[in-house]
């Protein structure tokens, strides 16, 4: 073979060498690319699995008692408070100094008077735009820390037993035709109700609300008396009643629902205290299956008295607490008893609508 001919074979096989080479490379960058893109890929996948699974958890966690954070959320308000309180006064104060030192000078010196006039003027505008600006800062203050508080309590006390998202209004109302119906008082003077939530418990749609009844005092007309002070919760039924059903626990002071003087009492149907009142003779079969969770609610340091009414396409229930349940706390301190109470009791109402 010439010397030429051997040049060309060694080219060509330096040349299928080369060539051999670039396709490896050019194969182990590609294998080098799928797997990054896989390994971005699976990366995006368990970021998605990641963020689901914290969905899911977010959506069963327990809700702890917010007694203890309220607590701290409490102290700091009212300390707030007191020295905005404080700072207004001082503010007063100080107006009617500059103002008494006005007259004064008024009186002294009029060759000065627009000068004077002047001061007052400034003054007096200053004062009033800072009493304005102080008094929408208040209450929008006041209005956002109602709102955490009663949406605090109602994540709590719902907690586990809504099916889906609950509607929550601290300031709506419920509507006044459903509580006159319940006859607390025959004739009230005035109707006032906070904290709407509305929804489904344990597919049970509801409705509930911080309500307040009043009605005019006996010995002076112009005067009003409180006949019901708490929350009420009423549950829609699929089938109306035919009669009125009233099951009431009383209270110490011997003042009950006026309603339960237009229906029987009937005996025989749950044992002391409880007192049953209604227009049908079929009360006890009707109360039977239920009668064993009724005896559950038991009066406490908080529970005053209640009263359920099975009436018209409602179920409802109404609890009269102390203040302290419902009120917003500013000087009590919060303890977690409080909201347990409240927790329980809508436990053992669905215990019983769950068998009526």
């Amino acid at each position: 073979m010439s010397e030429e001919l051997k040049e060309n074979v060694v080219n060509e096989n330096e040349d299928e060498k080369v060539n051999e080479n670039e396709n490896l490379e050019e194969a182990q960058d590609n294998t080098e690319e799928v797997v990054q893109n896989e390994s971005i890929e699976t990366e995006v996948v368990t970021q998605e699995e990641g963020l689901k699974e914290n969905e899911e958890e977010k959506k069963h966690k327990k809700v702890e008692n917010p007694a203890s954070r309220l607590e701290d959320t409490r102290l700091k308000f009212y300390s707030s408070f007191r020295k905005e309180q404080m700072i207004s006064l001082i503010v007063m104060v100080v107006f009617v100094a500059l103002m008494s030192v006005s007259i004064w000078l008024l009186i002294s010196y009029g060759d000065y008077l627009p000068y004077i006039l002047i001061g007052v003027v400034v003054v007096f505008v200053g004062t009033f735009v800072y009493s304005k600006k102080m008094r929408t800062f208040r209450t929008n203050k006041i209005k956002n820390h109602v709102s955490d508080y009663r949406k605090s309590i109602n994540d709590y006390i719902y907690d586990e037993l809504t099916s889906g998202e609950l509607d929550m209004d601290p300031f709506g109302k419920l509507n006044e035709d459903n509580i006159k119906e319940l006859e607390i008082v025959l004739n009230p003077k005035y109707i006032d109700s906070n904290n709407l939530v509305h929804g489904k418990l344990l597919n049970h749609s509801f409705q509930s609300a911080n309500v307040v009844i009043y009605k005019e005092d006996g010995e002076n007309k112009m005067k009003s008396e409180i006949a019901f002070y708490g929350k009420v919760y009423q549950f829609e039924v699929e089938t109306p009643f035919d009669d009125v059903t009233m099951v009431y626990l009383p209270n110490d002071n011997g003042n009950g629902p006026e309603g339960i003087k237009n229906y029987k009492e009937v005996d025989n149907v749950l044992a002391e205290p409880f007192r049953v009142y209604s227009s049908s003779s079929n009360a006890k079969e009707l109360l039977s299956k239920a009668s064993k969770y009724i005896k559950k609610i038991e009066k406490n340091e908080y529970l005053i008295d209640f009263l359920m009414v099975l009436k018209g396409n409602h179920i409802s229930f109404l609890f009269s607490y102390s203040d302290l349940l419902i009120d917003i706390p500013m000087k009590e301190a919060i303890v977690p008893q409080m909201y347990d109470v409240l927790k329980e009791n809508v436990k053992e109402i669905l215990d019983i609508v769950e068998r009526i």
